[in-house]
């Protein structure tokens, strides 16, 4: 579980409460140590599957000005969370932030900018802010449902090779991660050196954009690739993977600067 809530500026000046809610379900929690889950690795690169989220704000262009996180297996008690949501409490009435926390094998963590609040009682007052949100998305883990069925990932014929992306709800599906906003094109070149691979190397590339190895896709429900512009379905894994042939490299039509795409044999 990792549960966040961040108090954001616009560039209007206006601010607010963002909130969110990540179960990891089957996946493991990333742990810096036993009974310390690892909460700055999971903020950024593990955090789950967003099932619950609260915006005051709408995303995009904001300054977060604070942010509350807290990391831990998806049942943690209500309780626990209190408690480590209090040690940092009782830390922010003696230092400034950052600030982290670990009880009951949950990890909390406190940030803010420079030019956070510099009145103990207005920084309290934040904190609070923060911490009742986060306690407020506790509840709503009991209607959360594990997606299932395969990850979509698009898959594009380009002059330069193959391009793979993450439409939105397989990215939701996933959670926040750098790697989610990224795209990658495996080279035409690649594929035609390299024959009968070309289903292996896509999955490596999508393993990439996912963040997630072959065994958490597995459990995750696999993968299907499919062409965006006509939403035909190219190929699933494993199913694919392991019983159809690789499909032959892309061709690129000069003459009409466009990629064609070779039927298999």
């Amino acid at each position: 579980m990792y549960v966040t809530a961040h108090r954001v500026e616009t560039p209007g000046n206006s601010t607010g409460v963002n909130s969110y809610l990540f179960l990891h379900f089957d996946d493991p929690v990333p742990m810096l140590r036993p009974e310390e889950p690892d909460v700055a690795y999971v903020a950024q690169f593990a955090a789950g599957t967003c099932v619950a989220e609260k915006e005051d704000v709408r995303p995009g262009g904001n300054t977060v000005k604070c942010s509350l996180d807290v990391v831990g297996c998806d049942d943690a008690s209500a309780v626990s969370v209190r408690r480590v949501v209090a040690e940092l409490r009782a830390q922010l009435q003696r230092k400034l932030p950052p600030l982290r926390a670990v009880t009951s094998g949950l990890a909390a963590a406190f940030n803010a900018t420079l030019d956070f609040d510099e009145d103990p009682v207005g920084r309290l007052a934040a904190f609070d802010d923060l911490s009742s949100r986060v306690l407020a998305m506790l509840p709503l883990r009991s209607k959360a449902h594990q997606p299932r069925g395969p990850l979509v990932v698009w898959v594009q014929y380009r002059a330069e090779g193959i391009e793979l992306s993450l439409p939105s709800a397989t990215r939701a599906r996933l959670g926040s991660s750098i790697a989610h906003r990224m795209k990658a094109v495996l080279p035409a070149e690649v594929v035609a050196h390299f024959p009968g691979k070309g289903r292996e190397a896509l999955l490596d590339v999508a393993t990439a954009l996912t963040g997630k190895n072959r065994d958490q896709l597995r459990r995750a429900g696999g993968l299907v690739f499919v062409d965006p512009t006509t939403e035909a379905e190219v190929q699933r894994w494993p199913e694919a993977l392991s019983s159809a042939q690789p499909s032959a490299p892309p061709v690129v039509s000069r003459k009409r600067g466009k990629v064609q795409r070779r039927r298999s044999p």
